[in-house]
C-alpha cells in the first residue's frame, strides 16, 4: 500500500494541494450538491437470475435518514452559484441549437463527450476555454465554437462578492440511427 511519502515523491504534490485547498475553499452551495446516500442493489428480473451479493458489498438501507430543511442565514443569501441567462434548461437548449455535427466525426461515426472548461469572471463573462477530455475528428473544436458565442452569465457570489469561478461543461455528441 502506497503511503503519502511516496505519493509525494511522485511528483504529484499539486494534485494534493489543489484538493486540500478545494476543501478549504469550497462555498457552502457546492458542498451540499453530493449529500444524498446511495445504494446499488442487483436487478431482480427474469431476463437475468438473482445472484446473491455478498453482505459487505452492499449496504443495507432499511429507511432514509431525515433531511431536516436548513435555516436560511446570512451565508446562504450571500452565496449564489453562476446562472446561465434562463437558466440550465436554456444552456442546453443554446447548445442544442448551435451544435453543427463535423462532417470528418459524421464519416467516422465518432460520438461521446467532449468536457470543456472555462472561466467565468468577476461579471460573469466566459473566457479562457480549453477541452478537458477530447474526442477529436472536430467535435473538440465544434465544442469551443459553441461555448464561446455563449452570453455573459449572472457570476458566482461568495461572501456577498461577485466571484472569478471555474466551469466545466459537457458537450455530447450523438449521431442519430
Amino acid at each position: 500500500m502506497p503511503t503519502i511519502y511516496q505519493f509525494l515523491k511522485q511528483g504529484c504534490q499539486w494534485q494534493l494541494v489543489s484538493v486540500l485547498l478545494a476543501l478549504v475553499t469550497t462555498p457552502a452551495w457546492a458542498q451540499r450538491r453530493s449529500a444524498v446516500p446511495i445504494a446499488l442493489l442487483p436487478a431482480n428480473d427474469s431476463s437475468s437470475p438473482a445472484r446473491a451479493w455478498p453482505r459487505s458489498t452492499v449496504p443495507e438501507l432499511t429507511s432514509l435518514p431525515e433531511l431536516a430543511p436548513e435555516p436560511i442565514g446570512t451565508d446562504s443569501l450571500q452565496q449564489r452559484p453562476p446562472e446561465f441567462p434562463g437558466g440550465e434548461a436554456a444552456l442546453f437548449h443554446f447548445i442544442r441549437e448551435r451544435l453543427r455535427y463535423p462532417a470528418l466525426a459524421a464519416r467516422n461515426r465518432v460520438e461521446g463527450k467532449v468536457i470543456v472548461s472555462f472561466w467565468l469572471d468577476e461579471r460573469g463573462r466566459p473566457y479562457g476555454f480549453g477541452v478537458l477530455k477530447g474526442l477529436g475528428a472536430g467535435l473538440d473544436e465544434e465544442a469551443l465554437r459553441i461555448l464561446r458565442e455563449m452570453p455573459d452569465w449572472a457570476p458566482a457570489l461568495i461572501k456577498g462578492q461577485p466571484a472569478l469561478l471555474q466551469l466545466r461543461i459537457p458537450v455530447i455528441f450523438r449521431l442519430s440511427n
